[in-house]
């Protein structure tokens, strides 16, 4: 697999409050698997409670659970793991 200078992640988001939107999630979620530089962690805060102050934005600790997460994305990228 060729090296990216580039990497995107599909970040969390209330699936409960956008349920309209599921079509498009399942479809992103599905083309993720096939883009090398787009990274999928919309689950990262599936265990986590009390993250979501609306649709889309989430409080201090859920920054935390994803700035984490993003960062072992990429220093894996670095070293060839996906």
């Amino acid at each position: 697999m060729e090296k990216s200078n580039f990497i995107a992640f599909y970040q969390p988001f209330d699936l409960n409050v956008t349920k309209d939107i599921l079509p498009i999630h399942n479809d992103i979620i599905g083309k993720s698997k096939r883009i090398s530089w787009l990274y999928d962690i919309h689950d990262v805060l599936s265990e986590t409670e009390n993250t979501y102050i609306d649709a889309v934005h989430i409080n201090e600790h859920a920054r935390v659970v994803i700035a984490e997460s993003i960062s072992k994305f990429i220093i894996n990228s670095y070293s060839g793991i996906r």
